[in-house]
């Protein structure tokens, strides 16, 4: 049985996703801010073993859309979420906001993501309302798109 998420937490449901939409929910992340980033807490299934990159995206949707001619699985998601922040007075003249880091989700071998990994320098309420999008596999962004959640 599911625990519900604790006050200070939030669950994601993740989906595997195609370019032709969205396929089976295959487990959840529990996110919640830590002393160095979002925590996050995966108990995902049906990944291939290894490390998958995983990226925070701009946009509250894991649908698919069609970029330059081409359907993409969880294209709707949009590109890589940038932060801005409200006091950027230490930042030199000119320097565009940062890009969240892609980080790191590690499968294991039976197919089970199940440790823990963290978004470093970010705070929760920084990215809800975007999606967590997962790469088919290698520990960099750029591949294919396996599965997405969007952040409530």
């Amino acid at each position: 049985m599911i625990q519900p998420a604790a006050a200070d937490e939030t669950r994601i449901r993740i989906m595997l996703v195609t370019p032709e939409g969205l396929g089976a929910t295959i487990g959840t992340m529990r996110a919640s801010d830590g002393a160095q980033g979002v925590r996050l807490i995966p108990l995902l299934k049906s990944l291939a073993p290894g490390p998958h990159a995983a990226m925070i995206h701009a946009n509250a949707s894991c649908e698919p859309a069609e970029i330059d001619g081409k359907k993409i699985a969880a294209g709707a998601a949009g590109g890589a979420f940038v932060v801005t922040k409200p006091d950027r007075s230490g930042d030199a003249a000119g320097k565009p906001p940062p890009q969240l880091r892609p980080f790191v989700l590690s499968v294991d071998n039976d197919g089970i993501a199940r440790a823990a990994t963290t978004i470093l320098d970010v705070k929760l309420e920084m990215i809800k309302g975007r999606t967590i999008v997962i790469e088919d596999g290698a520990a960099s962004a750029g591949g294919l798109h396996a599965a997405c959640g969007v952040i409530p």
